[in-house]
C-alpha cells in the first residue's frame, strides 16, 4: 500500500468508525464508489480495529488464551534462528508465538510477534530498528527485554521479546487476594520500571494490566516497548524520521486525554495510564464505562467526563461480559472479597489519600498531574508510611492528623501533650519544606524533559530528521540558559544529560556538564552528601573512560569514601564505586590493589543482587585483572560465567556482553590460540555494531583486538584497515592526545614494522611514545611496550647501543608494573637477551632468556610459536657460549615450531634457521646444515 493510498484508507476508516455500526456498510459503499479494492481494504482495517481491542488485552505469556480468527503457524516453523512452538495470541496487526532458539546459543524461551503483510513498510521497519537500539539498553529487573528482530524468509518483520511466565497484574492481585497495602507495594515496583524508561527518554504509551505481568514469585515485569504498537512514535531516538499521520495506537480504556486528541505525548501520559491502572487494582472497576468504542464516544468520555472517586466506585453493581460472550454481575461484595473482605472496610481504605492520589494522577490536564512517575510512587510511599501526601490540600489540620495517627500512644499521654504538639509543628514545617522542594524539583525536571521531547516531535522538527546528539545539545544549551534560578534541578539535569553523552562516547560534551553538576551540588549540600558522591562517581567514571586517570582517581576515591560513610560497606552503590575505582587503577597500571577492590565489589553484588548484570560485570572485571596478573587459568572461568549469566538474563543483546567476549578473546590471543580468539572478536564486534552503531569507543576496542589477532597470524592486509578505523573512531570521540589512541597507534606501528615499512612504523611509534609519556607517564607498562618496539627498530638500523638502552629501560618499568613472573615481561626479556648475545655478553643473556622461556611455558602449549621463539633465542645464546649439545635440541624444536606455525618466510623463522645453521657450522656438522638449507628452499 502506497503512502497516498494509506492516507486515503485511514481517512475513510476514521470516518467509518465515527458512524453507527449499522450504517457503516452503506456509507462505505457510497464513499468508495467504483473503487472496490479500497472498500475491501477499509473493511479489513475496521475488522482489525475491532479485533485489536481484544488483542490488546492478551499478553505474550503462557497463560494467555489463543484468540480465534487466525490460522496457527505450523509447529516447528523457523523464524530466523528461532523455532516456533505454539501460538499464544494474535490480533489485527500480527500473531504472537512462543519460540525457542534452534541453534543452542541459549535455551531461554522467547515471545515472537510476526507482523502481517501491509504493516511492513520501510518507515515502520526503520523506526523499529531505531527503537530496538534504545530498548536494548533498558537494563532493569522489572522490564521484559526486547531481544532481537529481523525479517522472515517471506519478507515479513518479526520481533523477539523475553518470554515471561506470569499473569497480568490485576489477575495476579485478585487470585493471590492481595490487600490494598500489598497491591500498592507491587504497583510501586512496576512504577520503578516505568520511571527507569522515562529516565532513558522512552515513553511506554500503552500501560495496562496485560502489559505488566507478575511472575509466580511476585516480580512484576513491564512488557511491550514497541512490539504490540508498531506505529507508535518514539519521543527519543537516534534518528527520528518524519512520518505521515497514522492511526493513533492506544488502548482506549487506559489512554490519556492527550492521546485521544492526538496531542503531543509526554511522560505525563504514562502517569495518567498508571492512575487508571491503580484505580482498577484498588477498586475493582475502571473509571469509565465505554460501550461502543467509537472515536466520538471515546473522546467524549475520556476528555469530558470526571471519574468517580475509587472509594465510591466500589459501590457500583455492573453487568460484565467476558471475551467468550458470557455475562455476569459485579457487586460490591465480589469486588471487596479479594481485597479487604468487606465493602465498608475497602471503602475506608480508599477514602481520603488514595482517592486523591489516584485522581491527581488522572487529571485531564497533563500539567496538573504528578510531574513524574517517581513523584506518583513517592506519594504512595508517604501514604503507606502515614506521612502527608502532596495530592491533598496542605492544611495544618491534615498534617497534624497524620502526625497523631503515627504517634497514637505518645499523643495519648496527657502530661506530654503540649510538648508533642510543639514538636509536631517543627516536624510539620520541616516536612512541608522538604516535600515542597522535592515537588518543585520534580516538576521542573519533568517540564524540562517535556520541552526536549517536543523538540523531537515531527511537528516541531518540520520535516527534518532529528538526531539524539541534537536533542542532547539542545537540552544542554537550555539547562545553562534557563535554569540559573533552580540550581538543584540544573545539577540533576546536567548529570543526567552528561551521562547520556558519555554512553554515546561523546566525552568532551559530557565532562563540562558533570563538572558543573558537581560544583552546584557541593555549593548546595556541602561535602558529605550522597548527591555529591554521585556526581564525583559519575565524573570520575567519565574521566576514566576518556583515559584521564590522573584526574579520575581522586574523584573516584572521594566518592567511595563518601558512600562507605553514608551508605555502609555493603550497599550496591558502594560496590559501584569500588568497581569504578578498580577499573581506573587498572588503566593506570597500578595492579596490586585492583584485585581486592574487585573481589569486594563482586561479593557485595552477589549478596545483594543474585544473578544480575552488575554481577556479570564484576566477574568480567575480576577476570581481566587476573589475566593481567598472568593467572589465565583463574581468569577464564570468570569470563565464561559472566558470558553465561548475560546470555541467561538478556540473550544476545545483553549490555556488556561484547566486552566479555572481547576479554575472553584477549585471553585466547595471549595464549596464542588464534583459532579460538578470532571468532570471539568477530562476534563481539558484530554485537557492538548492532547495539552501539558505527562510532563508539567499544567498537574501536573490538576492531583493535581483531586486528591484533590477524597481525599475529601475519594477515597484515586484513589487520591494517581495522587498526586505522579504530584509531579514527577514538581520535574523533576521545581526542588525539589520548592514551588509547596512542596504544592503537603503537599496534599499527608494530604491524608496519613487521611488514618492512620502517620509516612509517618509526614515525608512528615515536608519536605513540610521546603521547603515552604525557598521559600515562614513563613508568607505565604501555609506555614500556612502546620502548621495546622502538628498540627493535633501532637494532634493525644497526644502532645496538640505543636499542640496549631502550630495552633495559623497558624491562625496568615492566618489572615494576607487573607482578613477579608475569608472562608479559617475556617479549622484552627475549629482545634484550638476543641483543646481549649479539653484542658479546651471552653470560648475562642466558639468565634473561631462561626466565623468558619459563614464563612462556606457564602460559603457552609446547607447540605454540611463542615457545619456539624463546627456545630458539636461548639456543642461540648457548651456541655463543659453545655449549653445542645443550643448544641443539632447543634450536631444532624452536625452528620446527616457528616454521609450522608462522611459515618459512616469517622473520622469526628466518632468524631461528640462521641460528641452527650457525650451530652446525661451528660444531662441524656440515651435512646437517645442508639438510636444513635444502629443506628451506
Amino acid at each position: 500500500m502506497t503512502p497516498e493510498r494509506w492516507r486515503q484508507a485511514k481517512a475513510l476508516l476514521e470516518a467509518a468508525l465515527a458512524r453507527d455500526p449499522d450504517g457503516r456498510a452503506a456509507w462505505l459503499a457510497d464513499a468508495c464508489k467504483e473503487d472496490a479494492l479500497l472498500r475491501e481494504e477499509v473493511e479489513s482495517l475496521i475488522a482489525s480495529y475491532e479485533e485489536d481491542r481484544d488483542f490488546m488485552e492478551a499478553p505474550a505469556v503462557a497463560s494467555a488464551p489463543s484468540l480465534g480468527g487466525a490460522a496457527p503457524a505450523p509447529e516447528g516453523r523457523m523464524v530466523g534462528p528461532y523455532r516456533l512452538i505454539r501460538e499464544i495470541g494474535h490480533g489485527g496487526m500480527g500473531t504472537v508465538f512462543m519460540a525457542a532458539r534452534a541453534d543452542d546459543q541459549y535455551r531461554k524461551r522467547v515471545a515472537i510477534k510476526l507482523v502481517r503483510r501491509g504493516m511492513d513498510s520501510e518507515q515502520i521497519l526503520a523506526r523499529f530498528r531505531n527503537e530496538r537500539q534504545i530498548l536494548a539498553s533498558l537494563d532493569h529487573p522489572n522490564i521484559a527485554r526486547l531481544l532481537d528482530g529481523g525479517t522472515t524468509d517471506d519478507g515479513l518483520p518479526y520481533f523477539v521479546m523475553e518470554y515471561i511466565e506470569g499473569q497480568p497484574i490485576d489477575r495476579f492481585c485478585d487470585e493471590q487476594r492481595l490487600s490494598t497495602t500489598e497491591r500498592l507495594r507491587l504497583f510501586r515496583t512496576a512504577c520503578s520500571a516505568v520511571h527507569f524508561a522515562h529516565q532513558n527518554l522512552v515513553v511506554h504509551r500503552d500501560l495496562k494490566p496485560s502489559n505488566i505481568l507478575v511472575t509466580p514469585d511476585g516480580v512484576p515485569k513491564l512488557l511491550d516497548f514497541g512490539i504490540a504498537k508498531l506505529l507508535k512514535p518514539e519521543l527519543y531516538a537516534q534518528t527520528l524520521t518524519p512520518t505521515v499521520t497514522t492511526l493513533r495506537p492506544m488502548t482506549p480504556d487506559y489512554a490519556s486525554p492527550e492521546q485521544v486528541k492526538g496531542l503531543p505525548i509526554t511522560t505525563a501520559s504514562d502517569v495518567y495510564s498508571l492512575g487508571v491502572l491503580l484505580y482498577e487494582l484498588l477498586s475493582g472497576h475502571r473509571p469509565y464505562q465505554l460501550k461502543s468504542y467509537t472515536p466520538v464516544e471515546i473522546e467524549k468520555v475520556i476528555c469530558g467526563q470526571e471519574p468517580e472517586r475509587p472509594s465510591a466506585a466500589i459501590g457500583r453493581t455492573v453487568t460484565t461480559q467476558s471475551a467468550d460472550g458470557m455475562t455476569g454481575t459485579l457487586t460490591p461484595e465480589i469486588v471487596s472479597r479479594p481485597r479487604e473482605g468487606q465493602p465498608e472496610r475497602l471503602r475506608r481504605k480508599l477514602k481520603g489519600d488514595l482517592d486523591n492520589i489516584i485522581l491527581m494522577a488522572m487529571r485531564k490536564e497533563p500539567g496538573r498531574r504528578y510531574t513524574s512517575v517517581e513523584q506518583f510512587s513517592e506519594d504512595l510511599r508517604r501514604h503507606l508510611e502515614g506521612l502527608p501526601v502532596i495530592a491533598r490540600k496542605d492544611t495544618f489540620a491534615y498534617r497534624a492528623g497524620k502526625f497523631v495517627t503515627r504517634n497514637k500512644v505518645a499523643v495519648g499521654v496527657a502530661l506530654a501533650f503540649v510538648l508533642l504538639v510543639a514538636v509536631s509543628l517543627v516536624v510539620i514545617v520541616r516536612q512541608s519544606v522538604r516535600a515542597a522542594r522535592e515537588r518543585d524539583k520534580a516538576q521542573q525536571v519533568s517540564q524540562f524533559l517535556t520541552e526536549i521531547f517536543k523538540f523531537s516531535d515531527p511537528n516541531e522538527a518540520r520535516g527534518r530528521a532529528v538526531t539524539a546528539r541534537e536533542i542532547l545539545d539542545k537540552g544542554a544549551e537550555r539547562i545553562e540558559r534557563e535554569l540559573q534560578g533552580q540550581p538543584e534541578v540544573q545539577a540533576t539535569l546536567m548529570d543526567t544529560i552528561g551521562l547520556v553523552y558519555g554512553s554515546l562516547g561523546l566525552y568532551d560534551s559530557a565532562l563540562p556538564l558533570l563538572e558543573k553538576s558537581l560544583q552546584i551540588r557541593r555549593d548546595l549540600f556541602g561535602e558529605e552528601n550522597l548527591e555529591v558522591a554521585k556526581s564525583l562517581n559519575d565524573l570520575g567514571w567519565m574521566l576514566a573512560e576518556k583515559r584521564n586517570i590522573t584526574e579520575a582517581e581522586p574523584r573516584l576515591r572521594e566518592a567511595l569514601a563518601l558512600r562507605r560513610k553514608l551508605l555502609g560497606n555493603e550497599h550496591v552503590d558502594t560496590a559501584e564505586s569500588l568497581n569504578l575505582l578498580a577499573l581506573a587503577l587498572y588503566e593506570k597500571g597500578d595492579l596490586p590493589p585492583v584485585e581486592a577492590l574487585q573481589r569486594e565489589a563482586l561479593a557485595i553484588r552477589r549478596k545483594r543482587l543474585g544473578e544480575h548484570m552488575s554481577v556479570a560485570q564484576s566477574l568480567n572485571n575480576l577476570g581481566l585483572t587476573l589475566q593481567s596478573e598472568g593467572d589465565y587459568q583463574a581468569a577464564e572461568p570468570l569470563y565464561r560465567e559472566a558470558i553465561a549469566m548475560a546470555h541467561k538474563l538478556f540473550g544476545d543483546t545483553a549490555p556488556g556482553l561484547g566486552t566479555y567476549l572481547n576479554n575472553l578473546g584477549l585471553l585466547k590471543l595471549n595464549q596464542g590460540d588464534y583459532a579460538a580468539a578470532e571468532p570471539l572478536f568477530r562476534e563481539a564486534l558484530a554485537m557492538d555494531r548492532k547495539l552501539l552503531g558505527s562510532e563508539h569507543p567499544s567498537i574501536a576496542v573490538a576492531l583493535n583486538n581483531l586486528a591484533e589477532t590477524l597481525r599475529e597470524q601475519s594477515n597484515y592486509a586484513a589487520a591494517e584497515p581495522l587498526y586505522r578505523e579504530a584509531i579514527a573512531i577514538d581520535r574523533k570521540l576521545i581526542g588525539e592526545e589520548s592514551s588509547i589512541v596512542a596504544i592503537f597507534t603503537n599496534n599499527l606501528a608494530r604491524l608496519l614494522y613487521e611488514k618492512g615499512d620502517s620509516a612509517a612504523s618509526g614515525q608512528l611509534a615515536r608519536q605513540a611514545l610521546a603521547t603515552l609519556r604525557k598521559t600515562l607517564g614513563d613508568e607505565h607498562q604501555r609506555t614500556a611496550r612502546c620502548l621495546t618496539l622502538l628498540a627493535q627498530m633501532s637494532q634493525e638500523k644497526g644502532d645496538a647501543a640505543t636499542a640496549e638502552q631502550l630495552l633495559r629501560q623497558s624491562l625496568e618499568v615492566l618489572r615494576k608494573s607487573y607482578p613477579q613472573g608475569h608472562p608479559n615481561i617475556a617479549p622484552t626479556l627475549i629482545e634484550l637477551g638476543v641483543l646481549l648475545t649479539e653484542r658479546g655478553a651471552p653470560q648475562e643473556a642466558e639468565g634473561l632468556l631462561r626466565e623468558a622461556l619459563a614464563l612462556r611455558r606457564k602460559v603457552f602449549a609446547e607447540d605454540n610459536w611463542n615457545i619456539g621463539e624463546a627456545e630458539s633465542a636461548l639456543g642461540g645464546c648457548l651456541v655463543a657460549l659453545h655449549r653445542f649439545e645443550e643448544a641443539e635440541p632447543l634450536l631444532v624444536e624452536g625452528y620446527t615450531t616457528l616454521k609450522a606455525k608462522r611459515g618459512d618466510a616469517d622473520k622469526q623463522t628466518v632468524r631461528a634457521r640462521a641460528r641452527l645453521l650457525r650451530l652446525y657450522s661451528l660444531s662441524g656438522k656440515p651435512d646437517k646444515a645442508a639438510a636444513y638449507r635444502a629443506a628451506s628452499n
